[in-house]
């Protein structure tokens, strides 16, 4: 099958025709409906996560570079007055991407989510750090949360 000449604006460009493409987690793969296009590097998903929140003017931004191609990601979510919670990249039992509340079940104050953020960093330099500034809960994460 052919790559897509070309990604933007959530669409990408196979044979001269557009198809909607969305993007599994960090390491996944890049769908057009239910057949699989290409493999997806972490450093490109989280480039389109940066995107996605660009256009829905959520500020995000990349605290910390890890792997470019097979890096975990960790999402801090960060809702200012409601707390913050960190999202680790897992999967499932069925090994579909998704989604682990690193800090708990419950928002936590900003230093405790770096704190544990830094926890995490010391035992995988390979880490990416995404944060998300989100104060209206508009953010959506692809994938199942476990």
């Amino acid at each position: 099958m052919a790559e897509p000449a070309r990604h933007g604006k959530g669409r990408a460009q196979r044979h001269g025709i557009a198809a909607q493409v969305a993007f599994d987690a960090p390491g996944g793969a890049l769908h057009e409906g239910a057949v699989m296009v290409m493999g997806l590097t972490t450093g490109l998903w989280v480039s389109a996560q940066i995107r996605l929140c660009d256009r829905a003017f959520i500020p995000a931004a990349v605290v910390r570079r890890g792997d470019p191609d097979v890096g975990t990601v960790l999402l801090k979510i960060n809702r200012f007055e409601a707390g913050v919670t960190v999202f680790t990249q897992t999967s499932t039992l069925d090994d579909e991407p998704s989604w682990s509340r690193g800090t708990g079940p419950s928002p936590v104050t900003e230093p405790e989510a770096d704190a544990y953020i830094a926890r995490q960093v010391a035992r995988d330099p390979d880490l990416w750090v995404l944060e998300i500034e989100d104060r209206k809960g508009e953010y959506k994460i692809n994938g199942k949360i476990v």
